[in-house]
């Protein structure tokens, strides 16, 4: 079961096998609907100095424009970007207090 936890500082994104934190600080370009084949994920890309880029990150920058996707957690890709997006705009905010 994958799942999706949002906080003042970040977001986490759990798989099968492991969970991955991301601070909304270093997704800098926000997150976009990606067209890939029949899918539509949302996709993202990090700052490089979060993490190195993996093979396939640089595989998927080169056939949906970001490194990494989020799994589909329910609302549409376009909702859920617009909501991450939101989040993301928020999160300073909400983490500094002003």
């Amino acid at each position: 079961m994958f799942c999706l936890r949002l906080d003042a500082e970040g977001f986490t994104t759990s798989g099968l096998f492991r969970d991955r934190r991301y601070r909304g600080q270093d997704i800098p370009g926000g997150f976009h609907v990606c067209r890939q084949r029949r899918q539509m994920p949302v996709g993202f890309s990090p700052v490089s100095g979060c993490r190195g880029e993996t093979c396939i990150q640089k595989i998927n920058r080169k056939l949906m424009g970001q490194t990494l996707a989020l799994a589909q957690y329910g609302p549409s890709a376009g909702k859920l970007a617009a909501m991450m997006n939101e989040w993301r705009r928020r999160a300073p905010d909400r983490a500094g207090g002003g």
